[in-house]
Order: C-alpha cells, then structure tokens, then sequence
C-alpha cells in the first residue's frame, strides 16, 4: 500500500451509492470528485463518510490518498481512496486546522 500527498479541489459530491452485502445488508460508498491545476486534470475517488461529510464544493485540501491492488473473490483490484483530509488556507504558511 503507497501513502502519498496532494493539494486539491473538491469540484462535486455525488449522492452516495448504495448497495447490498452477500447477506443482505444495505451499505453506502462515498466518494468525491477533485481536480488539480486549475481543473485540468480530474478524477473521482472513494472516502470515509466522514470525509464526505466535512467537506464541501469547492474547498482546497492538502488530502492524503492510499493506493493499493491486489487479488480478492472477483479477480485483480486497484484502489484509490481519500484517507484524511486537511483544509487548505491559501495566502497562509502552513495548513490551516481543518478536518481529519
């Protein structure tokens, strides 16, 4: 698994996903969709509720992402997630104290 660091912009919040377990139970996944250098380049990554919760469009973040792969019961996987969040305080050294 790689940690790694980035500034970014949250530019929307889809509604969480809901699905169902093997035994039935309703979950949701949360995820985000941030861009970099002016919104030229973008994506969607998965993040806690937590996460979800706290952030809102538009703000700048110093985000800490996992990257993992591997082999699970449906075959070969990778994965990106969010795994804390920072706000971000331009024209301030430093990070402001934000969310985490």
């Amino acid at each position: 698994m790689l940690f790694f660091e980035a500034k970014i912009e949250v530019d929307g919040k889809p509604e969480p996903n809901v699905w169902k377990t093997k035994e039935g139970e309703s979950k949701k996944s949360y995820k985000l969709n941030i861009s970099q250098n002016d919104g030229r380049d973008t994506a969607t990554v998965g993040c806690s509720e937590d996460i979800y919760n706290k952030v809102k469009r538009h703000d700048t973040l110093k985000a800490v992402f996992t990257y993992s792969e591997g082999t699970n019961s449906t075959g070969k996987y990778a994965s990106l997630k969010l795994d804390s969040v920072e706000l971000y305080a331009p024209g301030k050294p430093g990070i402001a104290p934000g969310t985490k």
